[in-house]
């Protein structure tokens, strides 16, 4: 039992100092007034990022839509997408394709044949 208390100690000893001694390199904020979410992040080939979650405040409906924004390495805004209905759509995870397009997963409720169905989106 002490063994076990111990490692538990060091480790979060050794998680503190990591976290301690990384600096940001940018702060970014993205979105508007209403509502908007992250729920993915990907570094992508350019050495930029691709960013993917939902937002209130772009977009097709008056509830949540798909929001993907593209930055450069610093951050900074490249362009922005949304994708979906009236319904709600939410992506949750994203990634770059081998043809330099993105690849999501999320659900909708715009679409399909039930209240939520599983959207899959290629760019």
């Amino acid at each position: 039992m002490k063994t076990r208390r111990l490692f538990s100690i060091l480790s979060l000893i050794i998680f503190t100092c990591q976290i301690a001694s990384a600096q940001a390199t940018f702060q970014k904020t993205y979105g508007g007034v209403e509502d908007d979410y992250a729920t993915a992040v990907r570094q992508t080939s350019d050495g930029g990022y691709i960013i993917a979650g939902h937002t209130k405040n772009f977009g097709a409906g008056t509830s949540d839509d798909i929001y993907l924004i593209k930055t450069n390495s610093g951050g900074d805004t490249l362009w922005t997408k949304t994708y979906g209905g009236t319904g709600e759509e939410r992506a949750y995870a994203v990634q770059q394709t081998n043809d330099g397009g993105f690849i999501m997963t999320g659900y909708t409720n715009s679409f399909g044949v039930g209240n939520n169905d599983v959207y899959l989106i290629r760019t």
